[in-house]
Formats: C-alpha cells, structure tokens, sequence
C-alpha cells in the first residue's frame, strides 16, 4: 500500500477590517466661578469648578473642624431656599457638593456629632459670675440700678 503525500491546501487570507481612526475631541474647558457662602455673621466667596464646591475649601476659611469636634457634618443649601433641600455630595467619596452656580449664594449649616457633644457637655463647667459681696458699692443709684 502506497501513502499518498497529503498536500495542503492554500489558505484563504481573511481580511480584516481596518479600524477607524480615533478622533478624539478635545475636553471641554470647566466651567469656573465664586459662589458666596454665609455662615452665621460670616460671608465669603469661595472658587467652584464645574459647579463642585469643595469642604476643604470653606474649613479652611471658617475653621469648622478647629471648633467641631467628631463627625460633624457640613450641609450646604440655597440662601432662599425655604424647603431647605440640601445639595448633595459628590459621590466619589469625596468632601465636596455638587450642582452649585456660579454666583450662587448658599448657606452652610453644621450637624454636629451626637456623641462628641454630649462628652462636650458632661465635661463642661458651669459659669460662674463674680460677685465679690465686700467690695459693693453703697450707693443708692447703683443699688436701684442692680436691683
């Protein structure tokens, strides 16, 4: 018996497709402003990128996390807003709210850490005024004034 030599037979190419070149457009450029944030008797402009603002930003100027102590949380809201909708975080993670505008004016408001103000509170001393009983004055205006 004679074994027949196998010949291969040619394959075909398969062409592929040639990919689209990639055009990439250019990023758009963010959008910066001041916005006006109050705090109590304190106003002051602070920068946003793309309607971000951040807390960092605002703790540094108002000093929050110098006075509050724990978890405290800072929440951001328009000035006229009566409903008191609060803006949200943005959801990276990090501490910053988004949706403001430029030229926007906010209030910012502190939540305070529950237990970190009752440790506050069980620490705190009472006031006590100062009334030394020898040294006042008897005088008849000052007595009626006190009085």
């Amino acid at each position: 018996m004679k074994v027949e030599e196998v010949k291969e037979l040619p394959k075909e190419e398969v062409k592929q497709p040639e990919p689209e070149p990639v055009i990439e457009e250019p990023l758009p450029e963010p959008v910066r402003g001041l916005v006006t944030v109050k705090y109590n008797h304190y106003k002051e402009k602070f920068p946003i990128v793309d309607g971000v603002l951040q807390e960092s930003d605002i703790d540094e100027q108002y000093c929050f996390s110098s006075v509050f102590k724990g978890n405290y949380q800072c929440l951001i809201r328009e000035e006229k807003d009566k409903s008191r909708m609060y803006f949200p975080k943005v959801p990276d993670g990090s501490k910053a709210w988004m949706g403001l505008e430029v030229d926007g004016v906010y209030i910012v408001e502190i939540e305070e850490d529950n237990e970190a103000e009752a440790e506050r509170r069980k620490n705190a001393k009472p006031i006590q005024f100062y009334k030394p009983e020898d040294k006042i004055k008897q005088n008849g205006r000052i007595n009626g004034i006190t009085a």
